[in-house]
């Protein structure tokens, strides 16, 4: 299943460090690299069931996550 491309053209050099941000509110998301914003839109395809996160990156790269933090905001009545 593709979701399509959320962003381009964002050059990230070897042993350089981002902190990345992404929002969810059902499927509209938020994506900011230190503090600035990159991407905002809804992906109508994209799974919103609960309780998994993921990492994808493409091409011949070589990522590392770390200091991952999970917020679940549960609705107000």
């Amino acid at each position: 299943m593709g979701w399509g491309k959320l962003v381009s053209g964002i050059n990230i050099p070897d042993g350089t460090t981002k902190r990345l941000k992404i929002e969810f509110t059902g499927n509209y998301i938020r994506v900011r690299t230190d503090g600035t914003p990159v991407y905002s839109g809804t992906i109508s395809q994209i799974p919103t069931s609960p309780g998994k996160i993921g990492y994808r990156s493409w091409y011949y790269s070589h990522n590392h996550f770390d200091n991952t933090l999970l917020t679940i905001k549960m609705p107000t009545n």
